[in-house]
């Protein structure tokens, strides 16, 4: 991450407030506790004979994020963290090993190539799913790939017989923004998603709390007595439960008299462009808490702060860092290491949580999403809004 050298830094810290779904119990690595129902689109399954002996998360999430490594991480070849949110499926037991285990496809849809798989692992499949514009699932290490269309849960293949790497069936779900083809031109574009509501599995629900390796060795499909698991809710949600959500947040005294959030913008700051869009899940609503500026600083000589809280109804709290983590880069954010904490542009960000516009000495803007608390109905967290840089001289 390149030195900011700037002369005016702005921040904007906004509070959300948003209304929480539930998340999937239980589990181990970070996932949180508590059962609820979830809501599953039915389109994916196992990728494997679940009848066929006890089978294991070998690797889950954000677990080569630190690396650089080439799955459950952000790839280093494609500028890209679509498989941030993959899992390596193994079979575990006195049973026998995963190797020549039959894959199945989790998903209905056409086979659009089969490529080598890391190290020559077996090969990845990719399937382009079936009623579902720009999405796509991948399955790596198999050998002898069919190729055309399957139908889920229709043999793909076999497991690959290397046991340093093929052992596991790895499975990542991503998307593309509309009207862009899956092509590795356009590999920087593709956008990670957990496996959660909707996606689940089977209609096991596992969203992403951002750990490292999260899902390790939890026993699956999550029926599984040790998974800690739960079954999706396949029904449809009751009226009363989004019918005219934003009263959901206007029933709160504080937001009783609160605008749209798409409304709030970054300060205006004379010479500097206007703040780059920051995208809000659908009918949230805001205000201002505080605002405040001060007039010297070790790095900037104006440093600007505002804090805004916002409620936003019928999103969990890891729907909410999904949302930002998928809805962020499509508005053009690029993720950031760093974030000028305390007017220091060399702070790290400590989380995947941070964004900057990619802009030059002049303009360059940030935003991070911190704390995500989930309380009772509501979830809360803050989102900095970051501007820095300097006017250029004619």
């Amino acid at each position: 991450m390149r030195r900011h050298n700037v002369a005016c830094f702005v921040v904007v810290t906004l509070t959300f407030l948003a209304a929480s779904l539930g998340g999937c119990s239980g589990g181990s690595s970070g996932s949180s506790g508590g059962s609820t129902q979830h809501n599953d689109n039915g389109v994916l399954v196992w990728p494997f004979d679940t009848a066929q002996g006890a089978w294991v998360i070998e690797n889950g999430y954000n677990w080569n994020t630190s690396n650089g490594g080439l799955d459950h991480g952000c790839s280093n070849l494609y500028e890209s963290c679509y498989e941030l949110y993959s899992f390596d499926f193994q079979r575990r037991g006195p049973t026998g090993s995963t190797e020549g285990q039959s894959v199945l496809s989790p998903a209905s849809g056409n086979v659009l190539d089969v490529s080598e798989a890391v190290n020559g692992a077996g090969r990845c499949v990719r399937i382009s799913i079936d009623g579902h514009d720009r999405y796509y699932i991948l399955i790596c290490h198999v050998d002898n790939p069919l190729t055309g269309h399957r139908d889920k849960g229709q043999p793909l293949g076999t497991v690959n017989a290397r046991t340093d790497y093929g052992d596991h069936i790895h499975m990542t779900l991503y998307s593309l923004p509309p009207n862009t083809d899956d092509t590795v031109a356009n590999a920087s574009k593709r956008q990670a998603i957990a496996f959660t509501d909707p996606w689940t599995i089977g209609g096991c629900n596992y969203p992403s709390d951002g750990s490292v390796n999260q899902r390790h060795g939890d026993p699956v499909p999550c029926t599984n007595p040790n998974s800690g698991g739960v079954i999706a809710n396949t029904a449809t949600p009751s009226p009363t439960a989004t019918a005219n959500p934003a009263e959901l947040c206007r029933e709160r005294s504080d937001f009783a008299n609160a605008a749209s959030a798409p409304t709030i913008k970054g300060p205006d700051i004379g010479f500097l462009p206007t703040f780059p869009s920051v995208p809000f899940p659908p009918t949230s609503l805001g205000y201002l808490v505080s605002s405040s500026t001060l007039t010297t600083s070790i790095y900037f000589p104006i440093i600007q702060t505002d804090l805004y809280r916002i409620c936003s109804p019928n999103i969990s709290d890891s729907g909410v860092r999904d949302f930002y983590a998928i809805q962020m880069p499509r508005a053009g954010w690029i993720q950031s290491a760093t974030f000028p904490y305390g007017g220091d542009p060399n702070r790290d960000c400590g989380d995947p949580f941070c964004w900057n516009d990619g802009g030059d000495k002049y303009s360059t803007r940030f935003v991070s999403l911190e704390t995500v608390t989930a309380l009772g109905p509501v979830t809360v967290y803050e989102l900095r809004l970051s501007a820095n840089g300097e006017q250029a001289q004619g």
